[in-house]
């Protein structure tokens, strides 16, 4: 059975969902909300959790979350940054290592806003990779999946897509998502992955790494883009004193 035929066969029925997580995914999935205030909203509908992303079984059950708290913010943002080059490096291509190094820096002043100190940030992609890594550790490593994340995952893996015809394009995200973790994670979600999986999500990558030169420029590359260079240029200034 491939990922595609797995995720179809373990997904939820729609009615199986509180609503108001129901509500909270359409928003999500709709781009009314982001990644980190689902993240943050959904954990009202996990027993014990304390992070989504952070993981809970190193904490008690009942601990209060706090969305200041550093540790959890530092966690946050390293993965965040992370997910970026990862998902570049598979489906886009294209960055040196200096590239990455300087990509992760300039994601400094993102972390200062979010609290976190100089110290606590990293210099290159290399010293951003060990963090995560190290933080995936079974032993000493504090990501550790809870029954918090859990819902989460199994929320964003098989959501419950009303519509039959948006459920094929759904299956090839979660496939493409679920090959972008570590498989450690993968185990302790308990996502199966075999080197079938393994080599179609290679082919998967490699087709639209070459697919985008073909893809016109208006679907690969995102608004947001193009306002953030033209907000570095300086030319949304002088488009405000022209007008």
């Amino acid at each position: 059975m491939n990922a595609i035929e797995q995720a179809r066969q373990t997904r939820k029925k729609a009615s199986e969902f509180p609503q108001g997580l129901l509500d909270l995914l359409d928003s999500y999935v709709h781009g009314v909300i982001g990644r980190r205030e689902f993240m943050a909203r959904a954990q009202t509908y996990a027993t014990g959790a304390v992070s989504a992303d952070h993981g809970t079984e190193a904490i008690p059950a009942g601990t209060a979350y706090s969305g200041r708290d550093p540790m959890l913010l530092r966690w946050v943002h390293a993965t965040f940054v992370d997910t970026m080059l990862v998902a570049h490096d598979a489906f886009v291509g294209g960055l040196t290592e200096a590239d990455a190094d300087r990509f992760v820096r300039e994601w400094d002043a993102v972390g200062a806003l979010m609290g976190l100190r100089p110290e606590w940030l990293w210099e290159s992609r290399a010293a951003l990779s060990a963090y995560v890594e190290a933080e995936q550790l079974e032993r000493t490593g504090a990501a550790l999946p809870g029954a918090g994340s859990r819902l989460v995952a199994e929320t964003v893996l098989h959501p419950p897509v009303s519509s039959a015809a948006m459920r094929p394009a759904w299956s090839v995200i979660t496939f493409a998502t679920s090959g972008l973790l570590p498989s450690a994670m993968r185990r302790r979600y308990g996502i199966r992955w075999t080197p079938a999986h393994a080599a179609a999500h290679r082919a998967l990558s490699r087709g639209l790494r070459s697919g985008r030169i073909a893809v016109p420029r208006r679907l690969k590359i995102s608004p947001v883009y193009d306002f953030a260079m033209a907000r570095t240029a300086g030319r949304l200034e002088e488009d405000e004193g022209a007008a």
